[in-house]
């Protein structure tokens, strides 16, 4: 069997077993999911008496749940009437999330309830509500349990140091989550939202804040991300007409932010996710023909890595939310160009002419390389492809890049921002991007995570990971919205990796 995370998962839980606890996690919540229940913590987000309505998703590892119809919620001994739908399907057809809805007296909140996984409701269900925009009150597993899940992917709870050995990796494991939480602290809030995503959302606001709660349980969090998301996807989406789909007033396709309407939709159930990443997924595929994720060799058209990863994200993550399943495969003859172009060069790259990428960052027509950030934002892409496909030249493509890069790019304590165009060398056209950049090392290091634990475990990707890890910690800056965005929106899976 090819190792993905998907497969890694359905062997431990088949066996009856689960990956380690991360006994930090037990600070937000002592009480772990058990074999047959799992337990939730009831609380609400504000209203205080009455009744209230507890809206929320609840996700599953793969192979978990296979049926709603043995799922019923209890307080101690006595059931609740509850009404549970489907949401989404892992690719063995296990259920991946439901959504999750009943009623309980405000002023007995917060509350530890237990959803049983193998008993039949012997109460009527409940009817359907509307899902709120905000909800009244939620009933959510730990972080530990959301983050074993793995359905917003391989994640560790934060406060998860005391599992590597190595008293360095512990001290920069514990600064990465510091980090992450003072970001937040100091990001969160709507004073400066607008219409475009480029100035409060670049690389996503609402799926930082989403990864964020899933690995901290905490709920001021999941308030925040799920206010971004409603702003991102109501007021900076277009929602009908010929530009249906686009960010706007702009057509790249690095502004559309799939994961994020997909972590909403598995922790709130909200349908309008579905519709909105539709118009979504259907602008990728106008935007973005099969012809343009070929680079011929010496080729001199307008072509980045980033512009061809998040098409390939958006496509897949659509697919799998909704379970429409042309999206998915209208992916792979994009990948088969994708390492079509990579093969042309021994090196491993996706080398392209970078005069065309950007005619003021290197000015020389015959410069041909690569964006090592870029090339970040395209592990993440392949990544996905390769848990939902087991397509083992992913592997070979991810360890290929990322040797490549850390012998062309690599300055000591970050990437140069291009293998090329004397920025390779520290130098380069523009000053601002000359040197390192560790800004952007936290944006690239899943790559090397990944080549490790899918790659044979050779130790050699492990030990790069941490040196670009612990680079990006303590010499990158985030400072503002874009620069955490893309420090946290895919680095955190390199933890899991290094622990498995």
């Amino acid at each position: 069997m090819r190792l993905t995370l998907f497969s890694f998962l359905f062997i431990i839980i088949s066996c009856g077993s689960k990956p380690d606890a991360t006994p930090a996690s037990e600070s937000q919540h002592s009480v772990r999911s058990e074999t047959d229940g799992i337990t939730l913590y009831a609380e609400s987000l504000g209203q205080k008496t009455g009744r209230v309505l507890v809206s929320n998703g609840v996700p599953f590892a793969p192979g978990r749940v296979t049926s709603v119809s043995t799922l019923a919620l209890f307080q101690g001994n006595e059931e609740i009437p509850v009404f549970i739908k489907p949401l989404a399907q892992w690719p063995d057809g296990s259920v991946r999330s439901v959504l999750l809805q009943f009623e309980h007296s405000a002023d007995q909140l917060p509350v530890e309830l237990t959803l049983r996984l193998k008993t039949s409701p012997s109460t009527p269900a409940r009817a359907a509500a509307p899902i709120p925009r905000e909800p009244a009150a939620v009933a959510f597993p730990d972080a530990a349990y959301l983050t074993e899940t793995t359905a917003f992917g391989p994640l560790l709870p934060a406060g998860s140091a005391s599992v590597f050995p190595d008293a360095h990796h512990r001290e920069l494991v514990e600064n990465y989550d510091k980090r992450q939480q003072e970001g937040f602290d100091r990001l969160k809030g709507s004073e400066d939202w607008g219409k475009d995503a480029r100035l409060d959302g670049y690389y996503s606001t609402s799926l930082n804040w989403y990864l964020h709660f899933v690995r901290t349980g905490n709920l001021e969090v999941f308030s925040w991300a799920r206010r971004e998301l409603l702003h991102y996807r109501e007021d900076q989406i277009i929602q009908s007409g010929p530009n249906a789909g686009k960010m706007n007033g702009r057509r790249e396709t690095r502004y559309l932010y799939l994961r994020a309407l997909e972590a909403d939709y598995l922790l709130t159930g909200d349908p309008e996710n579905l519709r909105v990443g539709k118009l979504m997924a259907d602008y990728l595929l106008k935007a973005t023909a099969v012809d343009f994720f070929y680079f011929p060799k010496n080729g001199r058209k307008f072509w980045t890595e980033r512009e061809v990863a998040f098409p390939i994200l958006g496509l897949i993550t659509y697919g799998r939310m909704s379970g429409e399943t042309q999206y998915l495969e209208a992916v792979k003859p994009r990948i088969e160009n994708l390492l079509k172009t990579q093969d042309q060069y021994p090196d491993g790259g996706w080398i392209h002419n970078l005069y065309n990428h950007d005619t003021e960052e290197c000015p020389d027509e015959n410069a041909y390389g690569g964006s090592p950030f870029m090339t970040g934002l395209l592990f993440e892409a392949l990544i996905a492809y390769h848990e939902w496909f087991a397509d083992p030249r992913i592997v070979a493509s991810v360890k290929k890049a990322a040797d490549w890069l850390y012998r062309t790019a690599w300055l000591d304590r970050g990437f140069a921002y291009m293998t090329a165009c004397g920025y390779q060398n520290g130098g380069g056209y523009l000053e601002d991007l000359r040197g390192p950049q560790p800004d952007l090392n936290l944006l690239i290091v899943q790559g090397y995570g990944f080549a490790y634990w899918a790659g044979g475990k050779d130790k050699r990707y492990l030990e790069m990971g941490w040196e670009i890890l612990d680079k990006g910690v303590n010499f990158g800056h985030i400072g503002n919205r874009k620069q955490f965005n893309q420090a946290y929106r895919s680095s955190g899976p390199f933890l899991w990796y290094a622990k498995h």
